[in-house]
């Protein structure tokens, strides 16, 4: 499970949490929230959640509007040897994503 994932299963389960909040949860309390961070800013742009100022923190909401919650990951697509090429398939399949 990715990242992005993880970060829109916790806010379907509480909703509007920090970055630093996320990161606690899905990284550990000891870890910097860079990862989240920028995941969340990636989220927004996807319009997938809303990031809003509330009382001075940047707080992160599940967009329900937009209909956009389906995170997709990358296909795994196996070589049998790492030199080998994609085909031109494969290299769509793994671009359109």
């Amino acid at each position: 499970m990715t990242l992005q994932s993880k970060i829109v299963e916790q806010l379907a389960q509480k909703d509007g949490q920090t970055d630093r909040e996320l990161a606690d949860i899905l990284l550990g309390k000891d870890k910097h929230q860079s990862p989240v961070n920028i995941t969340c800013r990636l989220l927004a742009n996807k319009q997938v959640i809303e990031r809003r100022i509330v009382q001075g923190r940047i707080r992160n909401y599940l967009n329900y509007s937009e209909n956009k919650l389906a995170v997709h990951e990358k296909p795994y697509i196996s070589r049998k040897n790492p030199s080998d090429h994609l085909s031109e398939d494969q290299a769509k399949r793994y671009l359109e994503i």
